[in-house]
């Protein structure tokens, strides 16, 4: 991939004479990681805090927040505020339909997925859906941030599907060394920090990159190391014979969730649900889900993993 040496100009909120002062967060101090960050992204209007003085640094983020900072950072309001208007007024790119079937045109934050759909930074899940309260991973944060922010003309399409993304991260210096693994969710201190990175060309701060994440999710979320050789045997045989090329070889993985008796591994844009049945492992559910719980089987092992 071509190392991308420039930044775009992000277009941001207006911020008066009389308000360039602000106040520092109450639960954000100056000794924390994110520090910079946050007040960057503060003082350029691109996130608030709460209404209690709080940033929650440490707190994860949804879609809808998540889409609400990179469109918000990127476009002029008066570019947003055209998809807040009645559905038949909406701009359309060949009448193609900008929401999705579980966001409502009342929704605060319908505008701005309007944005990034129609200017193909989001695309959705299978059925039509969005899901705007699940929670962002990195990889799908590192794909609305590159597409939010450089655009696609440079992005050659690799596997698993986030490597491109994460590439255009990694060359910038923009991940921060608390990414661990690709599924892993992000929180508004690392959002700040990314966004801080690229949009100022921050390249003297701690980094990571694919190759390094890639090593440490094989390396490093494992709880059993010859349980978890196990598992990943059993996912490349179930790969082989189901023809799924997207997780062969299973060379990056991430280790979800792993107990006595169940296992979640996402690889290859895949969340695979295994089971120990007789001492011995085995695939029960494939999802392209970023939560297998929200699956839609009627697998009794999927149903007793999630009730658990």
């Amino acid at each position: 991939m071509k190392r991308l040496t420039t930044l775009l100009v992000i277009a941001t909120m207006t911020i008066s004479a009389n308000s360039i002062a602000f106040a520092e967060f109450s639960d954000v101090s100056a000794s924390h990681e994110n520090y910079e960050a946050i007040m960057y992204v503060q003082s350029e209007g691109i996130v608030d805090g709460y209404e209690d003085g709080t940033y929650k640094p440490d707190d994860t983020i949804n879609r809808a927040e998540f889409t609400k900072i990179i469109i918000g950072a990127q476009y002029d309001m008066d570019v947003i505020d055209q998809y807040s208007t009645t559905p038949e007024n909406i701009p359309k790119d060949g009448g193609s339909n900008i929401f999705f079937a579980d966001i409502s045109m009342m929704d605060w934050f319908a505008k701005y997925v309007g944005v990034a759909k129609e200017f193909g930074i989001i695309e959705g899940y299978p059925g039509g859906f969005f899901k705007p309260y699940g929670k962002v991973t990195f990889s799908e944060a590192s794909k609305m941030i590159v597409l939010g922010l450089y655009g696609d003309d440079d992005l050659v399409a690799g596997s698993p599907w986030y490597k491109p993304y994460v590439d255009v991260l990694g060359d910038a210096n923009a991940i921060p060394t608390t990414i661990g693994f690709f599924n892993q969710e992000i929180t508004r201190g690392e959002m700040a920090e990314m966004i801080y990175r690229l949009k100022e060309g921050i390249t003297n701060k701690p980094f990571t990159n694919y190759n390094e994440i890639a090593e440490g999710v094989q390396t490093g979320y494992a709880t059993n190391e010859d349980e978890t050789e196990e598992i990943i045997q059993k996912i490349s045989e179930y790969c082989e014979e189901h023809d799924i090329p997207e997780c062969l070889p299973v060379i990056s993985y991430s280790v979800v969730d792993l107990d006595e008796k169940y296992s979640v591994v996402e690889t290859g844009g895949f969340n695979y649900l295994l089971t120990k049945k007789d001492n011995e492992w085995g695939v029960s559910i494939v999802s392209q889900e970023n939560n297998i719980c929200d699956t839609g089987s009627g697998s009794s092992d999927l149903f007793e993993y999630c009730n658990r």
